[in-house]
């Protein structure tokens, strides 16, 4: 029997090979069993040179046959020394194969092979490593316009052809010891056009065309994790809620206890400069946490955590957001402790944060030779509690199927003042929430209400308004009812919402000479009931949703307007060729005080076929007219696009390389004109076209 039919037998469980074994294992009548023993431990790495031995309980008797060994599938039984009882492989020509298989010692015999012993063998790289991996990837992208049309009085876009460049580079690697792995990565993007660089928002025409985007570099130990680069900090909601910027981590384990150290710069940057990310002390936020486990034997049932920040934010915006800041300093400390019981039918949770928050005087030139008076420093606190009790669980009752019921409660105060340099919190907030969410068979729903005020500290000069909100959802699923309907996959699932908003003040400022007609107080309602049919191929939906915003002001009572829309869209697949859909929607808007109406009605086309499996067609099209109801003429506008797409290079049956498009979009606007203009016309129409195309190229 060949080596190779020996592995297909084991594989496939061959009935002949598992009787051998187990009259091998078995021993034949008076005579001892045989074991094997060998000297690498079952659960560590060793060098590509070391060598294997193996102990036999007994030498085999002449009519036993001979012992066999494979390494993974190759045979290495005629290079074995023996001594006595001990067999020695040496891989002195041969290393042994980097990574993880199995070592399988046989009895061979003239007519069988039966297993005695089966050993797992894990051998470091020839670097000395568990495994280690590198994928770079590179890919090249071009956007651009071929030509562009426009009627007279439309006006012209800034280029009317052009092909920009786009390049994303990026590198993966992985690398594991015996106790140790580090983990990397981190990508490059470059444009042709200085406006698409990553950084032009900050530094305009000095922006770099080619930049670094992003990368981080993990260290694992037994016990210690180390992460440099873009990572996050602080796993509290008050104090610092996943504050994401570039910088450095430290996380130590001992038992259930984990201790965290995090410094990252003040605001989210990208770039080849200020690599580390913390290069400037007063642009900084350091946190530091300790996690632990108060019930280690069940692990999440009771957790508790303590942790502490210190921020200082220069008044810099990030490079992706555009804002008017001011410098900030704060530092606090928080504490949170969750729980859940077994079974998970109650979970808590509750947290606290205190904040000591200032706006210092960074840059003296603002200031000049006026007379500032200094924000003063102050120190606030903010809590949060969550309960939630699943009433009943994992309860089915006859023909009606899976029946479920959970409710919940939610507090959260934020102090007046309360602010945090790595959290984005509202200030002088007070909210209760209640929630309740039930099923029963093909039958689920959700009732929420929310109760919110401002101006804690109750100053008499300051307006304080209040928020009542509550929401009722339910969806019922008549198709899944189908094995106790009948027709029942015929029927559409519908869901059903109602929402309800209540805003007013609560009190009046005093010294403000405000009027009740000044002060808010707005009520708006909403509903929705939609219903979604599939039959085979065909998907058909309609949506009804109603809106009413009612100003219960004094003297302006009128004030209110009111929105409805009827939506009505159908889809046909006709399999991998293609498919095809239109859609039809009616919105109304009303506006009581004016008695305003308008009316908004659109249809939409599209479609896709795919002649080759590499090549798709797409097209759609849509047409839109408002119209007021006070006037005869409104406004039409149509949209058209065209595009034909192919992709390249598919490698092994994978998803391909490269994808290449034309496209061809068209626009066209008639709107009225003012009533005092001097012309016959009533309409004016714009219209413009542009032929585009694009290619995305992944090299590697």
């Amino acid at each position: 029997m060949r080596v190779a039919d020996v592995v297909t037998a084991l594989v496939a469980g061959s009935p002949a090979l598992a009787g051998a074994q187990a009259a091998t294992s078995m021993g034949a009548p008076g005579v001892e069993p045989i074991t094997v023993r060998w000297n690498l431990p079952d659960d560590r790495f060793v060098d590509r040179r070391t060598p294997l031995e193996f102990s036999l309980s007994r030498p085999l008797a002449p009519h036993e046959g001979e012992i066999a060994i494979l390494i993974g599938s190759t045979d290495v039984t005629d290079v074995l020394e023996s001594r006595g009882a001990t067999l020695v492989y040496r891989p002195r020509i041969a290393p042994l194969p980097a990574g993880e298989r199995d070592v399988v010692v046989y009895r061979r015999t003239a007519n069988a092979w039966a297993e005695i012993q089966r050993f797992p063998l894990r051998v470091l790289t020839r670097r000395g490593l568990v495994r280690a991996s590198v994928a770079p990837s590179t890919t090249l992208g071009t956007n651009g316009q071929l030509a562009h049309g426009r009627s007279s009085g439309t006006p012209a876009p800034e280029r009317t052809r052009f092909q920009d460049l786009t390049i994303t580079s990026g590198l993966r690697s992985s690398h594991q010891g015996a106790t140790w792995s580090i983990e990397s990565q981190g990508n490059v993007a470059g444009a042709s056009r200085r406006d698409h660089a990553l950084r032009f928002a900050q530094r305009g025409a000095e922006a770099p065309r080619v930049d670094l985007s992003d990368y981080v570099v993990t260290v694992n130990g037994p016990r210690t994790r180390l992460a440099l680069g873009h990572v996050s900090v602080g796993d509290h909601r008050h104090l610092a809620n996943a504050f994401a910027s570039r910088g450095l981590t430290v996380t130590s384990t001992v038992g259930p206890t984990a201790l965290t150290l995090g410094a990252v710069n003040g605001t989210s940057i990208v770039g080849w400069d200020n690599v580390v990310g913390l290069e400037r002390p007063n642009h900084r936020v350091v946190s530091l946490g300790l996690t632990g486990e108060l019930l280690p034997s069940r692990p999440g049932a009771l957790k508790a955590s303590v942790s502490t920040l210190d921020g200082s934010l220069l008044p810099e915006q990030s490079f992706a957001q555009g804002a008017v800041v001011d410098a900030e300093r704060s530092k606090g400390f928080g504490v949170q402790v969750s729980g859940v019981t077994p079974g998970e039918r109650l979970r808590v949770a509750a947290g606290y944060a205190q904040s000591r928050f200032a706006n210092p005087a960074r840059d003296p030139e603002l200031l000049g030779d006026s007379s500032i008076v200094p924000v003063a420093s102050e120190t606030r606190a903010a809590r949060y509690a969550e309960l939630g009790v699943a009433v009943v669980k994992d309860v089915t009752l006859p023909r009606v199927g899976a029946v479920a019921l959970a409710t919940g409660y939610r507090h959260e105060r934020v102090d007046p003042l309360y602010r945090s340099a790595a959290a984005s919190v509202q200030a002088d907030q007070q909210q209760h929430a209640f929630d309740v969410n039930g099923s029963i068979g093909v039958i689920a729903a959700q009732i929420a209400h929310t109760r919110s005020r401002d101006n804690l500290d109750d100053v008499a000069s300051v307006l304080r308004t209040s928020t009542r909100q509550s929401t009722v959802t339910a969806t019922i699923g008549l198709p899944s009812a189908a094995p106790l309907v009948r027709f029942a996959s015929y029927l559409p699932t519908l869901s059903l919402s109602l929402g309800w908003t209540h805003q007013f003040a609560a009190t009046a400022p005093t010294n403000g000479n405000f009027r009740p007609q000044d002060l808010p107080d707005q009520q708006s309602v909403q509903r929705e009931l939609s219903g979604q049919w599939q039959v085979r191929t065909i998907q058909l939906t309609y949506r009804y949703n109603e809106t009413h915003q009612d100003n219960r002001q004094p003297e302006r009572e009128r004030a209110d307007f009111g929105t409805n829309v009827h939506a009505v869209s159908a889809t046909r697949a006709f399999g991998p060729s293609g498919d095809a859909g239109v859609e039809l929607s009616a919105e109304r808007q009303r506006a009581a005080e004016s008695g305003l109406t308008s009316h908004v009605r659109r249809i939409g086309l599209t479609g896709t076929w795919r002649p080759l499996s590499s090549t798709a067609l797409t097209a759609s099209l849509s047409n839109t007219l408002s119209r007021d109801a006070s006037r005869a003429d409104g406004s039409r506008n149509t949209e058209g696009r065209f595009e034909v797409s192919r992709s390249f290079l598919r490698v092994r049956r994978g998803e391909p390389r490269g994808q290449l498009f034309l496209r061809y979009g068209t626009t066209a606007a008639q709107l009225p004109l003012d009533p005092t203009t001097d012309s016959a016309a009533r309409l004016t129409t714009q219209r413009q076209w542009n032929l585009a195309s694009g290619l995305n190229l992944t090299l590697f």
